[in-house]
């Protein structure tokens, strides 16, 4: 549980329980044994993305899906996409898809989504149901982490089922602690990763996953500072810049 580790760093994050300065440099000194060598066909620019992949693939790794499962993922960005196509590759049958961003839903649906909706709330939620018989997704993946889309993760998934809490812009959130008593409803956090970098580079290099069509843009990493403002401000059709030096 290494993600979990009470002396944990990470290179490159800035909020001060994690900071490790450095990564966004021409180079950089690390630890050998957090070395991974890259295979022939993972290129430099798909090896930049291992690092949000191994959060969707610990989050499967985490859940209790199994082939034949309906899910729902709440949030089409980086995390959520490659969600889709984590959990698509661990056999679920239906995966519903959920963002108010047009663009992330169209390529949520070239990546395997078997429906997608720009709808929030009860809307959300009825339709859900609808596309599932009236009786819920087995397991839905929260990718934002606000209380909307925690409350609709919850509604959507059916008695006995299990929500993955994966995203956590709010710090809290509210339960409907009587729901998930009397429906017996699962709650599971993930966290990170937890050594998935092998899989995920297998994963890539056997043609699993599709990342080229989650890159935005390449660009130098004297722009750097540029993009991260345009990432920040959630310009339209950006999902991920990836900086070279």
């Amino acid at each position: 549980m290494v993600n979990l580790c009470d002396n944990g760093m990470i290179f490159g994050v800035s909020c001060g329980e994690y900071r490790r300065d450095g990564t966004m440099a021409e180079y950089v000194a690390v630890p050998e044994r957090i070395l991974h060598k890259l295979p022939i066909k993972v290129t430099f620019e798909e090896a930049a993305l291992i690092e949000p992949l191994s959060i969707a693939v610990h989050a499967m790794f985490v859940s209790p899906l199994k082939m034949g499962d309906k899910a729902v993922i709440i949030g089409a960005g980086t995390i959520g996409l490659m969600l889709l196509q984590t959990v698509r590759q661990a056999g679920a049958t239906q995966i519903i898809v959920l963002d108010l961003d047009e663009h992330k839903l169209e390529l949520a649906r070239k990546l395997g989504a078997t429906e997608t909706l720009s709808l929030k709330g009860e809307e959300a939620v009825e339709t859900i149901w609808k596309l599932t018989d009236a009786r819920g997704v087995d397991i839905a993946f929260e990718a934002v982490g606000v209380q909307p889309t925690f409350d609709t993760a919850v509604q959507a998934v059916r008695k006995g089922g299990c929500v993955v809490m994966v995203g956590n812009v709010s710090k809290t959130v509210q339960l409907p602690l009587q729901k998930c008593v009397m429906q017996e409803i699962s709650l599971i956090s993930s966290c990170a990763s937890a050594g998935e970098y092998a899989v995920c580079l297998d994963m890539i290099n056997a043609g699993c996953v599709q990342l080229g069509c989650l890159i935005s843009k390449v660009a130098p990493l004297k722009e750097g500072g540029e993009w991260f403002d345009r990432l920040h401000a959630a310009e339209k059709g950006l999902i991920k810049v990836v900086l070279q030096p």
